[in-house]
């Protein structure tokens, strides 16, 4: 089967992440935009591995089934450091009709990963790491239930103004590709989130 067809529903699900907002717990506080770093970030990383688990199904064969595998892989930061991650998924699938369902559990684990926010560049270690979980599904080729993706755990962080702390994450995301809209909702940092994102 083609690949493009799914790539292309991955791609606007990574391009929708891009504007996650989010914020503190213990330390130093760090400001909402900050947050919003921090979380687009984490959505990014979980987006990415969804895709490339996807796409992986596509490269089985034809014809249709399941596959239930563990994919582990890192990826770098943008200013230096990685995000480790292992997921644990199931996918259905029917090649022919351009379907397929996915479940995906596991972890993120960021190593020194820096990136910038506003002019500061803000560092984080997992503590020990992030639970994800994902959930997407299409028949032809197209999303037929809102793609949904949840992140929870904890994570230290640094400044380099030299502030610090550590950080609850729980944020649940909602992706619906015909409607064109993402919904995110939850807490960062002592941040309350309530967003609906839309593109066209």
């Amino acid at each position: 089967m083609q690949r493009s067809w799914i790539l292309g529903l991955a791609a606007v699900v990574l391009l929708a992440a891009c504007d996650d907002d989010p914020t503190g717990t213990e330390g130093d506080s760090m400001t909402r935009v900050e947050a919003q770093a921090v979380a687009g970030n984490v959505f990014a990383v979980g987006d990415e591995v969804t895709a490339d688990g996807i796409a992986q199904t596509t490269e089985t064969g034809e014809g249709s089934g399941a596959i239930r595998f563990t994919q582990t892989s890192t990826h770098p930061c943008p200013l230096g450091g990685n995000v480790q991650v292992s997921l644990d998924i199931d996918v259905d699938y029917d090649q022919p009709g351009q379907s397929f369902e996915l479940d995906a559990t596991g972890a993120l684990r960021h190593n020194d990963c820096a990136f910038n926010a506003e002019n500061t560049v803000i560092t984080v270690d997992g503590d020990p790491d992030i639970q994800v979980a994902v959930y997407a599904v299409a028949s032809g080729g197209v999303a037929t239930a809102p793609w949904t993706h949840s992140v929870e755990g904890a994570f230290i962080w640094a400044a380099d103004d030299g502030r610090e702390g550590r950080c609850v994450i729980d944020l649940f995301a909602s992706t619906d590709l015909v409607a064109r809209q993402r919904t995110v909702a939850g807490e960062v940092c002592g941040h309350t989130i309530q967003q609906t994102l839309t593109w066209e």
